[in-house]
């Protein structure tokens, strides 16, 4: 953040070319990453931007990429980070905690390997040049996850509660379920704390049988024991309810592979023009858990998570003319491409899982879902862009002038979207068990459970484990004419930028300069190749809204253009 404006407000250039995502323009997530061995200029203006680098609203960073010399030169690296050089987290101290005598979980893995080479010389000496840049890392590491699930006796369909009002050891009255009833290490009940039963009736912590209790008498449903199964038992009663809820804490593994090339040629035709040619290239996975996006497998027993696949690509192609010797012409001619998936190879639908491919996205409430249950996306953002400026020196006044021309291709597929649920639905039914959603039919009426809270609880524990199902999900998206289940939503959006500038900085005496600019922008309206555009016939608060047809070959665009950005 500069100036307390957004990260996607900054512009980030390589060597004249914009590098940034199109669709995320973070200043810091480029399609053409470098490293200081691979750059020769870099420059951060923060303020007082001229007309020229007008386009965005924040700071602009512009890098220059590594040029060869007349003598060969290189450079060979490797860094190391590993588990042995770190210390352990504080949730996970390796030491016994003398409080609970709990054993923790051993320090987070961690493996880092980052290792390159750079060269550079001549190819013909005093006129062509090259330079050569590969960066690698490969990192396997693993996180501490915490999710929750049920304890052996609500596994097996006891739900237990507070009846009446119960002392915990530290004095503490409590009238609903908290973890301190339990040993933190053990989940068995503390001393003290009586269970209901025989001639006590109150002040204990009594259980109400889900499976007794079942107008069905069908029992505990076997598919959302398979579902619960996929998650051992929890091994920290620190959290959840104590007693029927807890944590499950595991070390959840990930490993990201990343290369990138660089490689670039210079060449001096004569004193008054020279050229240069760069190219990119970079992969960049996440192949088990994709932990930037908060995508790790939950459970040791459900896949790698969901999967990060980036390749990207970008080139630039530039010509120095010296047009006298107090005019400069710099053109400059670049694209960006990165084809980006995230995909959960894990869902069960998509690895054929035998029992969760043939049902519906299992979606729980009491309980983490074990499976992230993403039906997947990619996207396909392509760039291209010349840009073409004039430098003519005249006296006092150091004046520039050219135009900045862009087109842009965004290609995407969704596989998901948001529902009232939130976000993540997919184009595969999902079932929610949420309680209050379908009238609680247990024959024991839920109020035997006094806290309202753990009453709601006991509720969503009885339609999950005995499948009673309170609602279905699935995202359909429209074809432009029809919504069509299991379709996912594949988008050919484009859009063209167009931008002229003129900079005069006179330096009106030795100690005062003025710096004066025009810049005019015309954005076009982005548009759907793909017949997905459609427009309202009217304002949407205006009933009965119909949707038309829009884009190309209509005369219907998403809205109108603005041409007066000056």
């Amino acid at each position: 953040h500069v100036h307390g404006d957004r990260g996607r407000g900054i512009l980030t250039t390589l060597d004249g070319v914009d590098i940034q995502d199109p669709i995320i323009p973070r200043g810091e997530l480029t399609h053409a990453p470098v490293n200081p061995d691979n750059l020769q200029e870099f420059r951060v203006t923060t303020a007082l931007a001229s007309s020229e680098h007008g386009r965005n609203s924040g700071a602009h960073i512009q890098m220059v990429t590594r040029s060869g010399l007349n003598e060969f030169h290189g450079t060979i690296y490797e860094f190391l980070r590993n588990t042995s050089l770190d210390a352990n987290g504080f949730f996970s101290n390796h030491l016994v905690n003398p409080l609970t005598g709990r054993t923790p979980i051993p320090r987070e893995r961690l493996q880092q390997n980052q290792f390159g080479v750079g060269v550079g010389g001549p190819i013909m000496k005093n006129k062509m040049f090259f330079y050569f840049n590969y960066d690698g890392s490969r990192r396997i590491q693993s996180f501490l996850v915490t999710n929750t699930t049920l304890t052996r006796e609500a596994r097996e369909g006891r739900f237990r509660f507070v009846r009446g009002t119960i002392t915990l050891p530290d004095g503490t009255p409590t009238t609903r379920l908290t973890p301190g009833l339990v040993d933190s290490a053990t989940g068995a009940l503390r001393s003290g704390i009586a269970t209901c039963g025989g001639t006590v009736t109150t002040n204990c912590v009594d259980t109400y049988n889900i499976v007794a209790n079942d107008p069905r008498g069908l029992g505990l449903n076997p598919t959302m024991q398979e579902l619960l199964n996929l998650y051992p038992l929890p091994n920290d009663f620190a959290g959840g309810d104590g007693l029927n809820t807890a944590f499950f804490r595991w070390l959840a593994p990930t490993q990201a592979p990343a290369d990138a090339y660089t490689a670039k040629v210079d060449y001096k035709f004569n004193s008054r023009y020279e050229m240069f040619v760069r190219y990119n290239l970079y992969w960049r996975n996440h192949l088990i858990g994709d932990f930037i996006n908060g995508a790790l497998p939950r459970t040791p027993n459900t896949g790698v998570g969901r999967s990060r696949l980036s390749r990207s690509q970008s080139a630039a192609v530039g010509l120095k003319t010296l047009v006298r010797p107090t005019i400069l012409n710099d053109v400059v001619l670049g694209f960006t491409r990165n084809a980006l998936s995230f995909a959960d190879t894990s869902h069960p639908h998509h690895s054929g899982d035998p029992v969760f491919s043939t049902v519906p996205e299992l979606r729980t409430g009491t309980f983490t879902t074990p499976w992230i249950y993403w039906g997947g996306t990619f996207r396909y953002p392509e760039h291209f862009q010349v840009k073409d400026s004039l430098r003519w020196q005249r006296g006092a006044h150091a004046m520039s002038m050219g135009f900045d021309i862009r087109f842009y291709r965004f290609n995407n597929l969704r596989n998901v979207g948001s529902s009232p649920q939130g976000s993540g639905i997919s184009v595969f039914p999902s079932v929610f068990f949420t309680s209050g959603l379908v009238p609680f039919t247990g024959t024991t009426s839920a109020n035997v459970v006094a806290n309202s809270t753990d009453r709601t609880r006991l509720q969503g524990m009885f339609n999950e484990l005995l499948g009673i199902a309170a609602q279905m999900d699935q995202i359909m998206y429209s074809n432009g004419k029809e919504y069509r289940p299991g379709n996912g939503l594949l988008m050919y959006q484009r859009q063209r930028e167009y931008g002229f500038f003129w900079q005069d900085d006179w330096r009106i005496h030795p100690r005062f300069t003025l710096n004066y600019g025009l810049r005019y922008e015309l954005f076009g309206v982005p548009y759907d190749r793909g017949g997905l555009q459609v427009v309202p016939d009217r304002p949407l608060d205006k009933f009965p809204v119909t949707f038309l047809q829009g884009g190309p070959n209509t005369d219907r665009n998403w809205y109108r253009r603005d041409k007066n950005d000056l």
